[in-house]
């Protein structure tokens, strides 16, 4: 298994010759046999190394060496949509230069918000659209299995019912709600409980802005200094 995550923020990890050669990496690295040879390529072709040649001529250079590779192959790329629309265009001639590739058996499973270049690009592909329906069940579920006698109490003093609420607002963001759930544990009592039912983004970005945004109100000066050196530690630790 084969798998590739994007980071929208991380220029080098959102090109398609930097996804050919993770791929490659991780395809490779329990194949002795192998792995010599894309080596010496890389070594002894400057336009490779440096990543300056195209996509289609560094596929058709190192693909062929993992040709004899036996059995089916899995990649999985995410998050195509949270990539720069210039990113986009060479990332879906990759995925079509492995769609069309002989050797091996490729499969690719790519995971993505709706995109009109991606639907046009991928022509053919099989599509199964996620919809709000598809995790309720899974969701509701938690949301009982979460919900103690003080949450429950919160909730009732509120006049809200907690299904119907998230119902309403989570929109299929399995994330959102434990994020809002975690949120509303922290609630002093039942107005800061219910400040916080009023005023819930329906973006998770938003939501761990508002919680940032809470730090700053509620914590001391000496305290918010704390809370910067941790998060600088927790950013910087290898």
């Amino acid at each position: 298994m084969v798998t590739y995550f994007f980071c929208k923020d991380n220029e080098s990890q959102r090109e398609a010759h930097q996804i050919l050669r993770t791929f490659l990496y991780q395809l490779t690295a329990d194949l002795p046999s192998i792995r010599p040879r894309i080596k010496q390529i890389w070594e002894t072709q400057k336009s490779i190394a440096n990543l300056t040649t195209t996509i289609e001529d560094l596929f058709d250079r190192l693909i062929p060496t993992i040709a004899d590779i036996k059995g089916r192959v899995f990649l999985i790329i995410d998050g195509i949509n949270e990539c720069p629309r210039a990113s986009v265009t060479g990332i879906l001639k990759l995925l079509n230069l492995f769609r069309n590739a002989q050797q091996p058996d490729f499969r690719i499973l790519v995971t993505s918000q709706p995109m009109p270049e991606i639907n046009v690009a991928l022509l053919g592909a099989k599509i199964a659209t996620l919809v709000k329906n598809n995790n309720e069940d899974t969701i509701e579920r938690f949301i009982r299995n979460t919900l103690d006698d003080v949450l429950t109490d919160h909730f009732r003093a509120a006049g809200v019912e907690p299904l119907d609420y998230f119902q309403t607002k989570h929109n299929g963001m399995f994330i959102w709600v434990s994020t809002v759930l975690e949120y509303l544990q922290q609630a002093d009592c039942d107005e800061d409980f219910q400040e916080i039912l009023r005023d819930v983004p329906d973006m998770i970005t938003d939501l761990y802005q508002k919680r940032l945004q809470r730090l700053e109100r509620d914590l001391s000066k000496t305290e918010k200094v704390w809370v910067k050196d941790i998060l600088s530690w927790a950013v910087l630790a290898q």
